[in-house]
Formats: structure tokens, sequence, C-alpha cells
């Protein structure tokens, strides 16, 4: 990980290395207010079956928010078995922030 950025957390299955086939990236800078709707939209996709939560690591990229985006996410998310959680201390731009997803993503197909 860049010194520029900080990892929030993450929620590896039993402690071990990560079994998804996807990681999806998510960018997200002062979203605290929209992460709800987002969320909404995300189970959703999940309910028609085109995500599976299983196969599924969720990377959610706090761009340098000034607001509770970490803290939303962390709640929001906390229901899936593989998430990781950046924090970049500043913001990056949206291409900086996939960029720091897609270099803690473990999957072997990464979409943002």
């Amino acid at each position: 990980m860049n010194p520029n950025e900080a990892s929030v957390g993450s929620q590896p299955p039993d402690g071990g290395a990560l079994t998804v086939s996807l990681s999806l990236v998510i960018p997200a800078y002062n979203e605290g207010l929209r992460l709800a709707d987002g969320m909404s939209r995300l189970r959703s996709a999940i309910a028609a079956g085109a995500i599976v939560p299983e196969d599924t690591e969720f990377v959610v990229v706090d761009d340098g928010s000034t607001d509770d985006t970490t803290a939303k996410a962390i709640d929001l998310f906390s229901s899936f078995p593989h998430v990781q959680h950046v924090r970049l201390p500043e913001n990056h731009g949206k291409g900086g922030a996939v960029r720091a997803g897609v270099a803690v993503a473990s999957a072997p197909i990464i979409a943002f």
C-alpha cells in the first residue's frame, strides 16, 4: 500500500486468504449522506443474482472525505463476508481512489 493510504480494516474469512472471484472497487468522496441509497441499489443487484456476496470482495475507498463516509461504509458493509476499507488521507480524485482500491484488491477480476 502507498504510504499516502491508510487501511481502515478488512474482513477476510477466518483470518485466512480471501477466496473471491470478483473485487468490486467503490470509490467514495463525501458520500456519507448517499451511501445508503447506493447500498439499496447494491442489494437489488444481489437480489437479482447479478452479484454474489460470498464470491465478491467489496473494496470501499474513502478518498479523503471530510464527512462520515468511512464510518457509514463500515456500518453498511459490515454484513458482507469480504470487505476492505481503505481511507486516503487526502483527496486524490476518482482515478486515484480507484487505483488505491485496485492495488489492494485480491480477486482475479476487478470492477469499478
